[in-house]
């Protein structure tokens, strides 16, 4: 089966001999390659900031919602996670079932030309995130500069897989 997504925001399936297998709409255009699990899932990110997932006939399994429009193409791991990166520089390790395994988040953001405010440590008095209103992370009060750095973000998200009751998977290399 050939699979791939469209700008008309529908993932199709075509038979070797180029007759429709099946087809999907999604809400966004699809701008990402399909990517196919052992099992057969076919998993693909659209612009309209979901990851999909369908059953080798088609079927929908799940759709979750990343927060930003995925263009890149979904890694399948050999212990069936699914990575994918989205357009906001977060990459995401989600579980076959579609659950988040764990994200890391990424502040973004510019160098201010001098240094401004009296809180914080390292580059907070000239870091100026994109997401604020201008002011430095120094500036800032504790509790708006967790709101919008990275640390902040990763914790957040441990604590969602926390609430799930799942571990993230030890990394040894």
């Amino acid at each position: 089966t050939i699979y791939f997504g469209s700008w008309d925001k529908t993932i199709y399936a075509l038979r070797p001999d180029g007759t429709l297998r099946w087809k999907q709409a999604t809400s966004g255009n699809v701008a990402s390659s399909p990517a196919i699990a052992s099992d057969g899932t076919v998993y693909v990110g659209s612009r309209d900031l979901y990851l999909y997932a369908f059953a080798a006939d088609g079927t929908p399994r799940w759709r979750t919602g990343l927060g930003d429009a995925i263009e890149a193409s979904p890694v399948i791991g050999a212990d069936g996670t699914v990575y994918i990166i989205t357009t906001g520089a977060r990459l995401y390790a989600l579980n076959p079932d579609g659950s988040e395994r764990w994200a890391e988040g990424v502040c973004e953001g510019g160098i201010a030309e001098t240094e401004r405010g009296a809180r914080g440590f390292g580059y907070d008095a000239v870091f100026v995130p994109r997401e604020g209103d201008g002011r430095t992370f120094a500036e800032m009060t504790i509790d708006e500069k967790h709101a919008l750095g990275h640390r902040g973000r990763a914790f957040r998200a441990l604590a969602a897989v926390l609430r799930n009751g799942e571990l993230p998977a030890a990394q040894v290399e």
